[in-house]
């Protein structure tokens, strides 16, 4: 799609409010980076096309980049309105020197060992406006909080007078909801070996308790065939060998702090597979119902056609081939939980959509 604001603009615009944030912060200006910007650009117009919102977990000279994403139903957003919904995140972060999902966007902003960023904004024919910012080096470094994320200066309450209108189009919808989303939530970066790889990492024995495994599981099993049987499918059956697969996956997504796909076997076929996320300050106790039904309700965007973007947790979790299922869940050290399901045989192939995914009956 033509974009309606040059890129130019846009960057301008964000990298002077990153930088009036930054100096809050005592956090050196950024620099713009070219081969940053040309990394941001090809990604957003990746997530444009396809209709999801990702991290690409790239790289530059061997090393992470950091990565700020966000989706908006919105004609246009500006480079300062995006950083300041980043920034937004400031009055949740405690400064105690732990990374929390729920600031990461922030953290990295004003990340004092950043020196370099980049930025790219893509739109759809629909409507959505997706942006990417990337960072070098990358910031959310655990155990390195305290000394490159610090408390505002007294000039934060004249933060105001850094933006005192938005520099957005007259033609900005201000109506339609949601106007931004976080998907998935930042990760948080471990200082680790260059060779250090999943087996290397895994764990087999399951995180807490057997009992709470078993009940977790057959809560996700229940709510995977409750499902199913609407659209014609028959129910799954727990195998226990892909749960161990499962588990370990999900131990290695915690130690990572990433949630990226595996190239998980059984039987010498690759698996299906549907990740999920959650971060909860409470420390409430996660169902087995609550991820299956996430990957459920991606319902409401299918059409009953062949593969599209953004409904394939749905298509996997009522595909008709699919006969048995395995589960594994795992807490990271900062609270956050990684639940790894792996299908068999695995679902979502291209042509084969319209005898496994059927209308719901009821």
């Amino acid at each position: 799609m033509a974009r309606v604001i040059s890129q130019r603009k846009f960057i301008n615009e964000a990298l002077d409010a990153h930088n009036k944030y930054r100096k809050l912060h005592d956090a050196p200006a950024l620099e713009l980076s070219n081969e940053l910007t040309e990394q941001a650009l090809e990604w957003a117009e990746h997530l444009a096309e396809r209709g999801q919102l990702k991290y690409k977990n790239a790289s530059l000279k061997n090393e992470p980049i950091g990565e700020n994403i966000l989706r908006a139903k919105i004609f246009y957003l500006s480079g300062d309105e995006c950083t300041n919904e980043w920034y937004k995140e400031e009055n949740d972060y405690k400064y105690n020197g732990l990374f929390t999902p729920s600031t990461g966007h922030f953290t990295q902003l004003v990340w004092k060992n950043t020196r370099k960023v980049g930025f790219a904004y893509a739109q759809t024919s629909d409507g959505y406006f997706y942006v990417v910012a990337n960072y070098y080096p990358a910031g959310n470094f655990r155990n390195e909080f305290e000394q490159n994320v610090s408390k505002p200066s007294t000039l934060k309450n004249l933060v105001h007078s850094f933006f005192p209108e938005p520099r957005s189009s007259p033609t900005l919808n201000r109506k339609i909801e949601p106007r931004i989303e976080y998907k998935p939530e930042p990760r948080a970066l471990s200082r680790i070996l260059p060779n250090d790889d999943f087996e290397k990492n895994s764990r087999s024995a399951p995180t807490g308790s057997d009992s709470f495994m078993d009940n977790f599981i057959q809560e996700a099993l229940n709510a995977h065939n409750l499902c199913r049987k609407k659209h014609g499918s028959d129910p799954l059956i727990h195998n226990k060998d892909i749960s161990a697969i499962a588990q370990n996956y999900a131990n290695y997504l915690a130690k990572i702090g990433s949630l990226t796909h595996s190239t998980n076997t059984y039987k010498g076929q690759k698996l299906g597979e549907n990740l999920f996320y959650h971060y909860d300050s409470r420390n409430i106790v996660l169902s087995g119902e609550k991820p299956t039904m996430d990957w459920y309700n991606e319902i409401k965007q299918y059409k009953y056609r062949d593969y599209q973007p953004g409904t394939g947790h749905f298509t996997q979790v009522v595909w008709k081939s699919t006969k048995e299922v395995g589960l594994g869940l795992a807490k990271a050290n900062d609270g956050s939980i990684y639940v790894v399901a792996n299908y068999y045989p695995a679902g979502n192939f291209i042509g084969q959509f319209s005898d496994n995914v059927k209308k719901p009956y009821y």
